[in-house]
């Protein structure tokens, strides 16, 4: 089983040292998720993606409503061409309520909510250089644009996030970590079956993302859940490394994920950091 990292914390320190932790340990990716208010996690991605050598990196996700889609898509491009292979382009929808409408610089919550398929099609379309026009083949993206685009993931987990990264041929990550979540593996299934080849994307790729939180006693990660304050994520996976890997390999299983990611919800840095030791031990993941 491939495991993944997303980072919900949004701690700049403690990103800047777990990263190059999961990627010597063997995880497969390394996610920067978006709560507003906070800078864009391009940004972070950048100077993760610096920082290490092997493991993939990118944004899960970048909540689209607030982005212009030509101008992130040339940035994204500009990650790919700087860690080439390594780049996962990841957007979602999100939620816009109460302060976070002033974001949207007066344009309607209700009409950004029905565009947000259409921007997104923009979006794949710069990322993979096709032209506007099929008889006009002056390419879309910037002249130092790498001719393969980075991965590109919808993310979440209703129907419109798994029909749009279906019809585009995109990855799909199943979000399986909030108090909102459901439990469907239908949706993946769904995916899988609807599933349109792009030549980028050939096949179907997925993930399913799930929040926990795993220490050296299931007694003492229980004592982490319980004091675990946040109001929208769901620790669903708590215990120690066998616990939590048993786990992890269920849901894998249940849901016929290609990979599954971790979001890590143990309090601070060395509790994160030996989360991660655990994790990688338990699961035997292979080291570069």
């Amino acid at each position: 089983m491939k495991l993944g990292i997303l980072d919900v914390a949004g701690v700049l320190e403690e990103t800047i040292e777990l990263a190059p932790i999961a990627d010597q340990l063997g995880f497969h990716r390394y996610w920067i998720a978006e709560h507003q208010p906070q800078p864009t996690p391009i940004l972070t991605t950048a100077l993760v993606a610096g920082l290490t050598d092997r493991i993939r990196v990118g944004t899960a996700g970048i909540l689209f409503h607030y982005y212009p889609p030509r101008r992130t898509a040339h940035d994204f491009q500009f990650l790919e061409r700087a860690f080439a292979g390594r780049i996962d382009a990841g957007v979602c929808g999100g939620r816009m309520a109460g302060a976070l409408l002033d974001d949207l610089e007066g344009r309607d919550p209700q009409a950004a909510m029905a565009a947000y398929p259409d921007r997104v099609e923009t979006w794949v379309k710069h990322l993979r250089n096709t032209p506007a026009n099929p008889d006009y083949q002056r390419k879309l993206a910037w002249a130092g644009a790498m001719d393969q685009p980075p991965e590109i993931w919808s993310l979440g987990s209703g129907p419109r996030s798994v029909d749009l990264a279906a019809r585009l041929g995109l990855c799909f990550g199943y979000d399986y970590l909030y108090v909102s979540s459901k439990d469907e593996p239908d949706m993946l299934a769904r995916y899988r079956a609807t599933f349109v080849p792009h030549w980028n994307q050939p096949a179907p790729c997925s993930v399913v993302a799930v929040a926990g939180m795993c220490a050296d006693t299931t007694e003492q990660a229980r004592a982490y859940a319980a004091a675990f304050t946040n109001a929208f994520f769901l620790p669903r996976v708590v215990g120690d490394a066998a616990t939590c890997a048993r786990e992890l390999r269920a849901i894998h299983a249940r849901f016929g994920a290609d990979e599954v990611i971790f979001a890590d919800l143990c309090p601070g840095l060395d509790a994160r950091r030996r989360q991660l030791e655990l994790l990688a031990a338990a699961v035997q993941l292979t080291t570069p």
